[in-house]
């Protein structure tokens, strides 16, 4: 063979090696036309990125959701584009999926994007030609009043396990907190002096600790709860179960959710769910604090004023009017003015 051929030929196999694994240039590959390596590469961003494990698991779940929608398809990562978003979230809606669950999954996919533009694997981001779905206006659902009396009625303080749940429903009543944060706090984290828990950044959304306050009556009920809790756990309001070491678990959402429904039942009012407690503390505050969306948005650990901000539409309807009919110039007159016309019965004796 010529040395030309020759040398051609060695040149031609070398372009058809397989590139090495951990090249960078096949790695992007890699997550251009493999779902599996994107959505390993993505989680493992969030990670390093210092995310929890839950909100990790939630973005694993809403990317996962739409990967398996796009291998049903045949569809790798590189080539989706906005039409294909948008018959996703039409896929999504003929499942009878909640606004908020699509527009969940929409967030999760632009920040999948976005990441793979930054880093050099994706060309553009498909998710930012897709609107997400508007929201109802009706998403913040407070408990009334009356239903909150009810429901705070039903408690039995004489049994443990209710006199627990009770202090934690009262707790994010008044003060609004996640209820995961309620759950996990902690005995050293609560200055009964002050009136306020401590929220490490372990536990509070977005790694941002912070602190919450409470009024008097919260502060008795927590005062009594920890006189009679009696039990060997740093957790303020632990479960009655122990793991194998011996250590009390933290009650789970997932159980508290099933109590509250069942006192909810028991007090014959509406099923309850635990985050409506964190929206009845932000209208109320919000009612009778004029609209202090500041001190509000601290209180609930908002990144942003722009987040209470969806409060203020049903907070604003109930302060005005409990605010018109506090000061209404008439009755502050003393009636409607007017001549009164007299009676049959006085025309009569006249």
């Amino acid at each position: 063979m010529p040395r030309g051929q020759f040398k051609a030929r060695v040149r031609a196999d070398a372009t058809r090696q397989p590139v090495p694994i951990d090249s960078p240039t096949s790695r992007k590959e890699q997550i251009r036309m493999s779902w599996l390596a994107a959505v390993d590469w993505f989680l493992a961003n969030a990670r390093r990125a210092g995310h929890k494990p839950g909100s990790i698991e939630t973005r694993r779940q809403r990317i996962q959701a739409f990967a398996d929608w796009c291998i049903a398809r045949n569809l790798p990562p590189a080539y989706v584009t906005p039409e294909d978003i948008q018959n996703f979230v039409d896929h999504c809606l003929n499942i009878n999926l909640s606004v908020f669950t699509i527009n969940g999954r929409l967030r999760v996919l632009k920040t999948f994007y976005s990441e793979g533009v930054a880093e050099g694997i994706f060309l553009s981001n498909p998710a930012d030609g897709v609107r997400r779905l508007r929201e109802p206006t009706n998403a913040v659902l407070p408990v009334s009043e009356d239903h909150v009396q009810k429901l705070l009625a039903v408690f039995d303080k004489r049994q443990w396990v209710e006199f627990r749940d009770l202090a934690i429903t009262v707790l994010v009543l008044d003060t609004g907190l996640r209820i995961r944060e309620a759950l996990l706090a902690k005995v050293e984290d609560l200055d009964l002096r002050e009136g306020a828990l401590w929220v490490p950044p372990v536990h509070a959304k977005g790694g941002k600790g912070r602190t919450v306050y409470f009024g008097q009556a919260t502060r008795e009920l927590l005062s009594e709860w920890l006189r009679k809790r009696g039990v060997g756990s740093d957790l303020l309001f632990p479960s009655v179960y122990l793991d194998v070491s011996g250590a009390y678990h933290p009650l789970s959402r997932h159980a508290y959710w099933k109590r509250l429904a069942q006192y909810a039942e028991r007090a014959g009012v509406p099923h309850i769910h635990p985050h409506q407690l964190r929206h009845t503390f932000a209208i109320q505050f919000l009612v009778r604090s004029g609209g202090d969306l500041v001190t509000l948005a601290r209180q609930m650990g908002h990144s942003s004023t722009r987040t209470t901000e969806r409060y203020l539409a049903v907070a604003e309807t109930k302060a005005q009017k409990i605010l018109t009919q506090q000061h209404s110039p008439i009755d502050h007159l003393g009636g409607a003015p007017g001549k009164r016309r007299p009676s049959v019965r006085r025309r009569i004796e006249e």
